[in-house]
């Protein structure tokens, strides 16, 4: 079983409250396989994000290329 945690330094916060690292992590693993599925809730949850994610003024470069993914 693969494990979510990842060695190294623990992850900063931005003063937003975003992980960038995890921003990174998760696009690393999205691009890494050939498809991603997303549950129901997931979905609900990020489909609002996906269109304006690569807009917003403080989006790192990580969450840009993430929202354009």
């Amino acid at each position: 079983m693969n494990s979510l945690r990842r060695p190294g330094p623990p992850c900063r916060v931005l003063p937003n409250g975003r992980l960038p690292e995890l921003f990174q992590w998760w696009l690393e693993c999205e691009q890494a396989s050939d498809l991603t599925l997303y549950g129901r809730k997931l979905w609900e949850a990020m489909s609002s994000y996906w269109p304006t994610g690569d807009q917003q003024p403080d989006a790192t470069p990580a969450e840009i290329e993430f929202a354009r993914n």
